[in-house]
């Protein structure tokens, strides 16, 4: 599995809270990193399963999981997220100890209000000289289509069918899809009922533990199968971005391992939704 390894940062006016991902089992230096914001009421170390599913043996790749906004359970404040990344960035940059390539690219992206506060800071140009490569998009919210006319790279989102812990699917992932450049995005989308419309996973599925009592865990082990069909997709996203190119729908179907009764939508490129 990769390992784990977590850090904090305290700044005079504000502070980042933040866990960093990657295998290190492989020599090769970080060539891609993704920051990933924190959905509200979440932390630093909610999403270690997910993040570890990501990596795992998969060189040249770092997660970065930040809580830009500790002291604020909203979590969506694009300014905080890309001084964060700044910042982040700045800090692994002078770190001897770090593995961190000169040509690294980086990637932005969050689950629910993280994944907001991500994509506003793509289309409000706040990022500067980092030039994210590409978006993730966890069930972001909201996302009304008219905030995001248009994502300035490469874009993968993850959601529902359902609605759960408040978040309308149409202003979520297909809000963040319909913004995304239609030569290379990506959603796909899981039936999260069961049998008599009932709810077996929900809008924080992607933490270890949901998030307490507005949306908890509703099944254990498909939350783990969820996060393991999430990271295999976006590894498969993850091998198109040098490339320019997006992969099929097939490529992404062979990452899903939910079974029929909860199936995936899978869309790409100018497929209408």
């Amino acid at each position: 599995m990769g390992a784990a390894h977590g850090s904090k940062a305290n700044l005079p006016t504000s502070s980042y809270v933040y866990e960093i991902y990657r295998d290190d089992s492989s020599a090769d230096l970080i060539s891609v990193l993704i920051f990933f914001g924190v959905g509200t009421a979440l932390r630093a170390d909610d999403y270690s399963d997910l993040s570890n599913k990501i990596v795992s043996g998969l060189s040249g790749v770092a997660v970065i999981v930040v809580d830009f906004e500790p002291s604020n359970p909203t979590k969506n404040d694009a300014a905080a997220f890309a001084s964060s990344v700044k910042f982040i960035l700045d800090t692994l940059d002078s770190d001897k100890d770090f593995p961190l390539a000169s040509d690294r690219a980086v990637v932005v992206g969050g689950h629910s209000a993280g994944g907001y506060a991500a994509a506003s800071a793509l289309t409000e140009k706040l990022y500067g000289d980092s030039s994210p490569v590409g978006f993730v998009g966890l069930d972001p919210c909201p996302t009304p289509m008219s905030k995001f006319s248009a994502l300035p790279c490469p874009a993968f989102v993850f959601g529902f069918t359902k609605q759960t812990c408040g978040v309308d699917p149409e202003l979520s992932a297909k809000g963040a899809y319909l913004a995304g450049p239609i030569d290379h995005r990506t959603m796909i989308l899981l039936q999260n009922t069961g049998g008599e419309d009932k709810t077996d996973f929900n809008h924080c599925v992607f933490t270890d533990k949901g998030c307490g009592f507005v949306c908890p865990v509703v099944d254990a082990e498909l939350g783990k199968i969820v996060r393991s069909s999430v990271a295999g997709s976006l590894r498969v996203f993850l091998g198109t971005l040098e490339g320019q190119k997006n992969a099929s729908k097939e490529q992404y179907q062979d990452s899903i391992m939910l079974d029929d009764v909860h199936p995936a939508a899978i869309y790409v490129d100018g497929d209408e939704v």
